[in-house]
């Protein structure tokens, strides 16, 4: 399940079916070269306009690992705050396989902070590095209780409690330089058509991205990737399912 944003925010969406089950298939890979965009599958849109994992990117686990995740997430979003805690638990049973990808998808016409967590999550990186960067957002996920449930004023306390310095860190949150990295992330959400969230991108052994939960795009995965998406997806809905029982 993802968080559906409106054709006035960031993310336009392009065509996106979000299915509750995954279905076998064949493995089908086209040409994009070949094809005009409108007659692109979901797939190919996503290979042929994902950003390639650079030294921008905030990653966690195995760098060559045999499964890359790669997360559009909105840290105001109540299903990626537990599909973050999914992707915590695996990485403590499984972690030498993957490798998680963390980029930023906030959604502001639901979530109107969710951009502002975003800057300051960027701040935490630029000021205290990428280990501050995963624990800065950990402890949001851990304090929202989603949906625009967090005060913003507590975001330099939050960064104080890491060990760095809230002037510093304040003064971050309105440098434009900041905003244009948590830009550089919704632009290219958009360009793969992502318009929820979390939005999840899964690479196996033969380097084919995929959306990981959607029934039309496993069809065309690989059988290591379908196996491990099918199995990232269960783990997820059965969380949301103890979630909604809470």
């Amino acid at each position: 399940m993802e968080e559906k944003n409106s054709p006035k925010s960031y993310a336009t969406p392009i065509a996106v079916v979000i299915a509750g089950l995954l279905i076998a298939g064949a493995i089908v890979y086209g040409n994009v070269a070949d094809k005009n965009p409108e007659q692109l599958t979901l797939n190919e849109i996503i290979e042929e306009n994902l950003n390639p994992i650079d030294k921008d990117d905030h990653i966690r686990g195995v760098d060559k690992a045999k499964f890359t995740v790669i997360e559009y997430s909105d840290l105001e979003c109540p299903y990626c705050k537990i599909f973050h805690q999914i992707m915590n638990d695996l990485l403590k049973t499984n972690g030498t396989e993957i490798k998680w990808v963390f980029r930023h998808l906030p959604l502001e016409t639901l979530h109107t902070k969710a951009l502002t967590e975003a800057i300051a999550s960027e701040c935490v990186a630029k000021i205290g590095g990428e280990e501050n960067f995963w624990k800065y957002i950990d402890t949001i996920f851990e304090a929202t209780p989603s949906n625009d449930g967090l005060d913003l004023a507590t975001l330099p306390t939050m960064a104080g409690t890491l060990g760095l310095d809230e002037a510093q860190f304040s003064k971050c949150l309105e440098d434009k330089e900041t905003i244009k990295r948590v830009d550089k992330d919704l632009e290219n959400a958009t360009a793969i058509g992502a318009n929820g969230t979390p939005y999840v991108i899964v690479i196996g052994p033969d380097k084919k991205p995929i959306h990981a939960f959607n029934a039309e795009s496993l069809q065309e995965a690989s059988s290591e990737t379908k196996a491990f998406a099918t199995e990232l997806y269960t783990l997820y809905g059965q969380a949301i399912e103890k979630a909604s029982q809470q």
